[in-house]
Formats: structure tokens, C-alpha cells, sequence
């Protein structure tokens, strides 16, 4: 059966258990909120830019409140509203209205500052800045980074330009754009340049295409070619440990890449105050690598990313995938700190059932998965619990059209936003649903 609110279509399946998992299926459970994303007038539409705008990736609990927003890098559809929502009734309002094209991250400092990650600047808007803090209730200072750090030949893609991660650790803020930058918390001055050591923008690698002769060749026989490959290094994830602080670029590696190789490791030298850079091996950050997880991939090179890092119980949590707004997820992974290395293990879940979201609340640490449904027939989402960032129980699950990419959990009650998850694999088939995206639902269990 079917069950609408507020005009959007929920699927109901009258099951007890989903096939496989011992969770109970809480569809019925699910209510809608609201969709304060769907509220900005830019961001409506049907168009592929404005239903990324729309999508909720992240919900920040807060003082009692959940804090908000949208907006797509790509297609440059900012400046992004800062929207906190009542998760009693549903209200929401926007108290400040960012200089950036998007949002992804929310993070507090050692004294409960909140501040928002800007994705990518908004030019010609008073509000501009690379990431935000608010100074007092719902009353945010906009900020910068870098202009160029130490690099020479950077061009316009300067430190500041976009800000892939934020994060708060020992009394300072950093932010990771195509380099890292540094202040102390609360601070309103420009950042200082965390990476002196790094003088090229770039990163280079050794690559693979196939070559298709023209007309005109004298060699008219199909070949390889291996040449020197190069893109901006993009610091895209930090990693705060307890007693360590590392930061990760996009790494490139081939549809066909061995865990062999390594990846940039960029370590904090609290003594120099500055990121030193390491080598780690793939095996450690990428523990698995299926040929499934290339699927849609077209090219014999492409860029591997970690995202939602989430410090827990001495642990970072984090998801492995390949660059595609963040909706091309291979899997979930849990990392411990060895001897100033970082070492992961992958998160067990069901074969076709891919991560969307970590986060943390009530103690415990979140994992938002989700699997097709059948042709059509939409996503069944499955929330995981841990207590000690290592074991995950599957806890319920709940079914709508597309996968749900953010959850939080505040004193009992779950929350769950949601967006443009066509993106996921070619083969999910799944139903457009314009409406749902940027909606937010609660699950009182």
C-alpha cells in the first residue's frame, strides 16, 4: 500500500523482517517533516542542477535544533541558506544566507562553536567566504582561508577557492581546499598556510588509454598508450584522532589499480605546526576493491575520496568512493591510529548494499545504507548502530525512492535527509521522485 504526506508518496511494504536481515521494517514509522531546501526559490524544479540543490546532505543537531542546507558546487546555485529546523513541528527558518554554492559539512569546536563548511565560493554576495562560524545564536561571521599559500603555479584554483573539509581539533580550525590552512579557534583572522612544504598544485601519475588511430596515421594497429597523467590535488578529508591529525587528497588510481600502491598521507606536526607529508599503502585506507566498484566508470583513470570522517571512540569512521557528488559510494570503513599510521578495516554490509552516511548521537555511531528495491520499485534504507565504532547491528529499516544520504539521531528520534541519489549505480533503475528530494523525515522507533 501506498501512504501520502504533504504531498510526497512513501512505499509501504507489509513485511516484518527485510530477506537476509534480522531489522524490522519501520516504513509505517516514517513521517515527513518538512523540505526547507524546496522553499528556495532557485533551487525549484525538476532540472538536474536545482534537484542537487535541493539535496540534504547533511543534518546537524544542535542546541536542540537541526541545522541545514543544500545548494550544488557544479552549477555554481548559491549563495545556500543556513536553515534550523524545530524536530517537534517541523518549522524552519533561515537566519543566514551563505556566500557559497553549497554545504556538506557542520562541525562544532572545543567550545561548542558552530561552524559550516562552504564547498565553494559565492562571488559578488556580501556573505562570501570559504566557511562559516556562528558568534552567537543563529548570528554567523563568513570567513576566508588562503588566497595562494606556497604554491606557484596554482593559477585560480587558490587554497581558498573550495573547502572540501573543515574540521576542529586541539583548539584550532582547519580547512582542506588544494591546501591545508590553519587558525585558532574563534578566530577571525585569515588563515595561516598549513602546507608550506607542498609547491605544486598538481598531482601526477602514471596512466593507461587506449588509442584509436585517425585517418590519417601511418600506424593504423589499436594501442595502449602509458603517459604521465596530472590534476589539482584536492585535500578532500581530514582524519582527527585523538593524538594524530591527517589530511587525504582525492588519489588517482585506474579501473584495474592493485592495493599495492600507495596514497598521500598529510600528517599534523604539532611541534612544527605544519602537514608533513607521508606515504601509506592503499590496502591500509582502501581495504577492498571489487570490479563492481567500477562499473560506471568510463575512464582508465579516475580519483578515489573518503568522506564523512567521523571521529568515535578513538576510531575514524569514513566512506571509500569514486568522485561523483558523492553519490558513488564503494564502502564503509573503520581506521585506528597505529604507531602515527593509519590502518582500516571495511564495515560488513549486505552484497548491493552501498553507505550514504556516518554520523554520530545519543553515544552511538550511525551507519545509513541502502539497496534497490527492485526495477522501479525505489530504495530499502537500513540504519547500523555501534558503540564502539568496530561492530555494527542492523538496527530497522524503512523504504522510499531514492536512498536517503543524510542521518541524525537526537534523544531517541532519527532524522533522515533527502536528495538526488540517481546517481548511485546504472543499474538501480530508479523512480524519479523531484519531490522528495531535500525532504526531511523523523522516525520515532
Amino acid at each position: 500500500m501506498t501512504i501520502r504526506a504533504k504531498g510526497l508518496s512513501l512505499l509501504i511494504v507489509a513485511v516484518a523482517e527485510l530477506a537476509g536481515a534480522a531489522c524490522p521494517d519501520y516504513t509505517d514509522k516514517l513521517e515527513f517533516l518538512c523540505n526547507p531546501n524546496a522553499s528556495v526559490p532557485k533551487w525549484q524544479g525538476t532540472n538536474l542542477a536545482k534537484r542537487i540543490s535541493r539535496t540534504t546532505m547533511s543534518i546537524y543537531p544542535y542546541k536542540g535544533k537541526l541545522y541545514t542546507s543544500g545548494g550544488e558546487w557544479n552549477a555554481n546555485t548559491g549563495p545556500c541558506p543556513i536553515f534550523t529546523v524545530n524536530p517537534e513541528d517541523g518549522t524552519f527558518t533561515n537566519h543566514f544566507t551563505a556566500g557559497t554554492e553549497t554545504i556538506w559539512y557542520f562541525r562544532e569546536d572545543s567550545s561548542n562553536r558552530l561552524y559550516a563548511a562552504g564547498v565553494d565560493q559565492k562571488e559578488g554576495t556580501k556573505t562570501r567566504g570559504a566557511y562559516f562560524r556562528m558568534d552567537s545564536e543563529n548570528v554567523w561571521t563568513n570567513l576566508i582561508t588562503v588566497p595562494f599559500g606556497s604554491v606557484t603555479n596554482i593559477g585560480m584554483q587558490g587554497y581558498s577557492t573550495h573547502t572540501w573539509d573543515l574540521c576542529c581539533w586541539k583548539g584550532k580550525v582547519f580547512t582542506a581546499g588544494y591546501g591545508i590552512a590553519s587558525c585558532p579557534e574563534g578566530s577571525d583572522e585569515r588563515m595561516s598556510d598549513a602546507t608550506p612544504d607542498l609547491k605544486d598544485c598538481r598531482m601526477f601519475w602514471k596512466g593507461k588509454f587506449n588509442f584509436v588511430p585517425g585517418p590519417n596515421s601511418t600506424n593504423k594497429e589499436p594501442r595502449t598508450i602509458e603517459r604521465t597523467m596530472g590534476m589539482y590535488r584536492r585535500f578532500y578529508s581530514f582524519f582527527p584522532f585523538e593524538d594524530d591529525l591527517y589530511c587525504y587528497p582525492m588519489t588517482v588510481c585506474g579501473t584495474n589499480f592493485n592495493q599495492s600502491g600507495t596514497i598521500e598521507e598529510w600528517r599534523y606536526d604539532e611541534a612544527r605546526d605544519k602537514f608533513v607529508c607521508q606515504t601509506n599503502r592503499l590496502a591500509n585506507l582502501i581495504p577492498d576493491k571489487r570490479n563492481s566498484h567500477t562499473n560506471s566508470v568510463r575512464a582508465s583513470n579516475f580519483a578515489v575520496m573518503f568522506w564523512h570522517a567521523t571521529p568515535f571512540k578513538g576510531r575514524v569512521l569514513y566512506i571509500v568512493g569514486n568522485e561523483s557528488q558523492r553519490t558513488h559510494p564503494w564502502y564503509a570503513c573503520t581506521a585506528t591510529n597505529d604507531n602515527h599510521t593509519v590502518v582500516a578495516t571495511r564495515i560488513g554490509l549486505e552484497e548491493g548494499e552501498y553507505p550514504f552516511c556516518l554520523a554520530k548521537g545519543d553515544g552511538r555511531a550511525l551507519l545509513l545504507a541502502a539497496r534497490p528495491d527492485g526495477p522501479g520499485n525505489g530504495v530499502v534504507n537500513t540504519v547500523l548502530e555501534s558503540e564502539d565504532g568496530l561492530s555494527f547491528t542492523r538496527k530497522f529499516s524503512f523504504r522510499t525512492r531514492q536512498p536517503a544520504l543524510a542521518v541524525a539521531l537526537m534523544d531517541g528520534t532519527y532524522f533522515f535527509g533527502m536528495g538526488a541519489g540517481y546517481k548511485v549505480e546504472k543499474n538501480w533503475n530508479l523512480p524519479e521522485d523531484a519531490e522528495e528530494d531535500g525532504a526531511i523525515f523523523r522516525l520515532r522507533p
